[in-house]
């Protein structure tokens, strides 16, 4: 039996528009695709110039004179940037330095602060009584701090040999978990670049440029902090480590 002419018409329709559909799904995985691809590969470009930069959070108390709160404010940012600075300060030395050299550097440092800040910005902030709080987030200048020091003589900064350290990483298929180390990676003093080589399946390869040992690396990164997972270093050697990501 013949189909009428309008019933064809309407299947045409459908097959066309489900055709359509489908056409626009693939688009839609093929963009998602290429947009986490992306995001991986600008992720992997130097990290060294993200080194030179910490961020901090810091609070910042002054005291409220009369009904002021205003310069009670600003006077509680400029503490709580003193604080950020004084703590990037106290990763670079050793606290015994910073005692015998105060002097110098609470003139060149904790008088000049805002030398050392590239930006902030007041998290929250809360009167109590007579007291004025701000949590600030600081971006803190780690190449002008070692810069001035350096003048200064308080801090002697020598190059040392960059060596390249290929870390093989297991557990990357949590991607959230793969990303957050990778970031903790820039994070560790002496990391100048690092570059995802190959991703295949559950396991990654890192090229890392570190300036220091193996050795030096390998206890820094057993240091570090991961939230919700945690590594297990299980092989090591001069210029390669091999790292399983632990959920947990």
């Amino acid at each position: 039996m013949t189909k009428p002419f309008y019933l064809k018409r309407n299947l045409n329709n459908y097959y066309l528009k489900k055709k359509e559909n489908r056409s626009l799904f693939l688009r839609m995985v093929t963009l998602g695709v290429c947009f986490i691809v992306t995001a991986f590969m600008l992720d992997t470009y130097p990290a060294h110039g993200q080194m030179e930069i910490k961020t901090i959070e810091a609070v910042g108390t002054a005291i409220v004179h009369k009904t002021d709160v205003g310069t009670a404010k600003q006077q509680a940012i400029a503490n709580g940037l003193v604080s950020a600075v004084d703590k990037v300060l106290e990763e670079m030395l050793p606290i015994e330095l910073i005692a015998q050299n105060f002097r110098i550097i609470n003139k060149i440092i904790y008088n000049e602060t805002e030398k050392y800040i590239n930006d902030y910005k007041v998290l929250t902030e809360a009167a109590s009584d007579k007291n004025y709080r701000v949590l600030i987030q600081a971006k803190v200048s780690v190449k002008r701090l070692k810069s001035r020091l350096a003048k200064s003589g308080v801090m002697h900064v020598r190059k040392r040999k960059l060596q390249n350290i290929e870390i093989v990483v297991q557990g990357t298929r949590n991607l959230s978990h793969f990303f957050n180390f990778r970031k903790g990676l820039k994070e560790i003093n002496g990391v100048k670049n690092i570059q995802v080589s190959d991703m295949q399946g559950d396991e990654a390869n890192i090229l890392v440029n570190f300036e220091g040992s193996s050795k030096e690396f390998t206890d820094a990164l057993v240091l570090k902090k991961f939230e919700k997972f945690s590594i297990r270093i299980f092989e090591i050697s001069e210029t390669k480590l091999r790292i399983e990501l632990v959920p947990g």
